[in-house]
């Protein structure tokens, strides 16, 4: 029996808790503090073996969408019957909605939940609202760094304002295709052999040796690190040999640099030169310029880093920098200035990269959330209508 918060939960039905995230689905009971299991989100077709790409609706054809149905019905058949083991016309479920998942794969998912599996109830929830309820606050700056993209959404009392979301496709996946390109050129001046195998490595290996070799350094540290490059002196970060295997089945070594290791993740703060330039601090700081000024400062007091990205050694730490440093140089955040040393980061007793599915945990698990699930019966009588827009809710605290 597991507990959250040090207390001790006994029922005999809990609530499924689902949160599909952009590169791992994470899925549990309410009243959990962790997810029983992380799945991969990729999408593989099983009679094709193709891995499914998530678009707009108007690009995709009605074959693609019954082969979406039936590889997303057979995601959460293993999901209730393989990993969690349980019956789903038992259960309720809470739904942790990714706020860049396109309407008709929500709308596929809530169809299949309740038409293939006739769950008891859904109760559908936005990811930032569910971050801040892990938090135990109504009003915050939720700044999601994911594996292909990255949003800041503002939520004032347990609102998410779509209004002023900013987005920019900057992650993970970024920083792995940097690493890469870093390293490889570095292979294809001093070692051509192994140059010849790095270049063929899947995208999986490189996304292990960016997770396990890569790190975020202080403002501080990069300032120096440009003073010594330009004085000619040694780098001061270790070189790393990762294991790998050649065609033949052999032990290489890919040499992963300290330079490579350190500027692989300067994308994230510095950009890129196609179309998110300023990087995520900047993308931050335009969401607290954009907010009515009455809940400015209730939202740079409550930053709340999440994603799987955020937990880059490092981070949290450099995005402070960046941040204070743009409010006393750049001119055009002259308003802000005032917010100079003031940001604060909430720090709390979770990893970053599920902290909306505990906050989906606490929600199926309250008394007064009851009320909000929509049931079967109702789906059968009004369909997708039945399912209302989260801004539609209001939290009664009293009770």
């Amino acid at each position: 029996m597991n507990n959250f918060f040090g207390k001790q939960i006994f029922e005999r039905q809990k609530a499924v808790v689902i949160d599909f995230g952009s590169s791992f689905i994470k899925c549990g009971f309410a009243g959990e503090g962790i997810p029983q299991a992380f799945l991969p989100t990729n999408l593989i077709d099983l009679q094709t073996g193709e891995e499914l790409e998530i678009t707009s609706k108007n690009n995709t054809s009605q074959k693609k969408i019954q082969i979406w149905k039936r590889t997303l019905f057979k995601r959460f058949y293993s999901i209730f019957f393989g990993i969690l083991n349980v019956n789903p016309k038992n259960r309720r479920v809470v739904f942790c909605e990714n706020i860049l998942l396109p309407n008709f794969i929500k709308e596929m998912i809530i169809e299949i939940l309740f038409e293939k599996f006739h769950v008891v109830g859904l109760l559908c929830v936005p990811s930032p609202v569910l971050t801040l309820v892990a938090f135990k606050k109504h009003v915050g700056l939720v700044i999601d760094l994911g594996h292909s993209e990255s949003t800041v959404v503002p939520v004032y009392q347990e609102i998410p304002l779509y209004s002023k979301i900013e987005y920019c496709s900057l992650g993970f996946d970024s920083v792995v295709k940097n690493l890469r390109s870093i390293v490889l050129s570095e292979l294809e001046e001093t070692d051509k052999e192994v140059y010849s195998i790095a270049e063929k490595l899947p995208e999986k290996i490189w996304n292990e040796i960016a997770v396990k070799t890569c790190f975020v350094l202080e403002r501080n540290a990069i300032i120096l690190k440009k003073e010594n490059k330009e004085k000619k002196k040694k780098e001061f970060i270790a070189d790393i040999n990762y294991p790998c295997l050649d065609k033949e089945g052999n032990d290489i070594a890919i040499t992963i640099s300290g330079k490579a290791r350190s500027n692989a993740a300067e994308i994230l703060f510095n950009g890129n030169t196609q179309n998110d330039y300023e990087g995520i601090p900047y993308r931050i700081l335009e969401c607290l310029m954009g907010c009515n000024s009455d809940i400015t400062v209730a939202l740079s007091q409550n930053l709340i880093l999440t994603g799987g990205t955020s937990m880059v050694p490092g981070c949290r730490l450099r995005l402070e920098n960046e941040l204070n440093w743009l409010l006393e140089n750049d001119p055009h955040f002259k308003k802000l200035k005032g917010l100079q040393g003031k940001l604060i980061f909430q720090k709390h007793p979770f990893f970053n990269n599920y902290l909306s599915w505990v906050g989906g945990s606490v929600f199926g698990y309250l008394e007064i959330m009851n009320e909000k699930f929509v049931s079967l019966q109702t789906f059968k009588e009004m369909g997708l209508k039945s399912i209302p827009n989260w801004s539609h809710f209001k939290i009664d605290e009293e009770n």
